[in-house]
């Protein structure tokens, strides 16, 4: 009886020790806890931001209700985060610009997620911080919402961004040799 109640207690120590800014649900807050303690993690730090979890909850939901996963909705994903009032770095573009989103659906397990997001290039390098621009990115939250009426039922949503410190430094990802154009990923 006293192991039962020691590993049950164990238990939920583990499940609070990642902060409700990292995500309101519990499978939000495993999620952001694997891509955070992963090993190829680039960043130093990253830590949870209570109003990136509040945006990212409330456009999982959205993709929900739409009955689709995209990155697109009410807006781009830099200007849903700036419009909630988050201060996002000011080099990021707003409109329709995405430097900071990853969204998936149909795959329940936080766990099975996270390698899915890390069997895709693009999710990969931006979660794990994989080019300098996202290693600049310190702040974290994930949104996840299920409804079993959809077809995906499980919804996700992460948001890795970095606030405005000031500079106004244009932001190039990728620039072609011998080149003027620029590409934006």
């Amino acid at each position: 009886m006293t192991m039962a109640i020691y590993l049950l207690t164990a238990a939920a120590l583990t499940q609070s020790a990642v902060p409700v800014e990292c995500g309101f649900h519990p499978k939000a807050r495993a999620l952001a806890r694997l891509i955070i303690e992963d090993p190829d993690q680039q960043r130093l730090s990253l830590k949870c931001d209570g109003l990136l979890a509040w945006v990212a909850q409330q456009k999982a939901r959205e993709m929900a209700e739409r009955r689709h996963v995209s990155h697109m909705g009410e807006g781009g994903a830099n200007a849903r985060v700036v419009n909630a009032g988050y201060p996002l770095d000011k080099r990021y573009g707003i409109g329709m610009a995405n430097q900071i989103e990853a969204v998936a659906g149909g795959i329940g397990d936080p766990e099975a997620m996270w390698e899915a997001f890390k069997d895709s290039f693009g999710h990969r390098r931006h979660l794990l911080g994989e080019h300098p621009l996202y290693q600049e990115q310190d702040e974290i939250a994930v949104g996840y919402y299920y409804d079993w009426d959809t077809p995906n039922v499980d919804h996700w949503v992460v948001y890795v961004a970095r606030k405005d410190s000031g500079g106004e430094t244009p932001l190039v990802l990728v620039s072609k040799p011998k080149s003027l154009s620029v590409e934006l990923e």
